[in-house]
């Protein structure tokens, strides 16, 4: 194979600073609506706080086999690592064999801190709805799959079918919009969301 050919085939240089930066969005992702998030990284995968705290910052990037602990529990991270070696074609190979849905019941088996909490983290149906996002709640998964049937649904429409607080929908709906899950549409004074992706 000549030099030409192998240059486009090898990815190109891979550097510290980009894998720090992948990982630390991807446990961000992961955990954004968890308030310890080093501590509950570190129940998940048994590594130190301190090392977490590092790739949590951006500091420094995970070493290899810390890098495998983090992409073996995270979709997220896997699909990182898939990008930056330049082979996205094996993430979608992931998707289509399901293995980020596998991933996230591994992930929610293994955590006592979803575990031990009153609204328990679930599967999505659609692998695309939950893909970097392990811990959503029953009421957001419900609220994403209506919004991909199509309809316009509002904070009200998830208190009323849920019978939970308004605050509480608000707060559910605000997590999928930081996830970039859905978005608000404004049509004069009403609104609704709808699907991001």
């Amino acid at each position: 194979m000549s030099f030409t050919k192998i240059h486009h085939i090898l990815p190109h240089k891979i550097d510290d600073q980009q894998v720090a930066k992948r990982v630390s969005q991807a446990l961000r992702e992961n955990h954004l609506d968890v308030a310890s998030t080093i501590k509950n990284i570190g129940q998940i995968t048994g590594i130190n706080s301190n090392t977490i705290s590092k790739w949590h910052r951006r500091q420094n990037p995970p070493k290899s086999a810390h890098l495998l602990a983090l992409a073996a529990h995270y979709p997220a991270v896997l699909r990182a690592i898939c990008e930056i070696i330049g082979w996205p074609e094996l993430w979608h190979a992931a998707l289509r064999e399901n293995i980020p849905q596998r991933m996230q019941i591994r992930l929610q088996e293994s955590s006592s801190y979803y575990q031990s909490r009153g609204d328990k983290s679930v599967t999505p149906r659609n692998p695309e709805v939950g893909l970097l996002s392990p811990t959503l709640n029953r009421r957001q998964v419900w609220f994403l799959e209506e919004i991909r049937k199509g309809r316009r649904l509002t904070s009200t429409d998830l208190a009323i079918s849920w019978r939970v607080a308004e605050r509480t929908a608000k707060r559910d709906i605000r997590i999928l919009v930081q996830k970039k899950l859905i978005k608000f549409r404004k049509n004069g004074q009403s609104g609704w969301y709808e699907y991001e992706r």
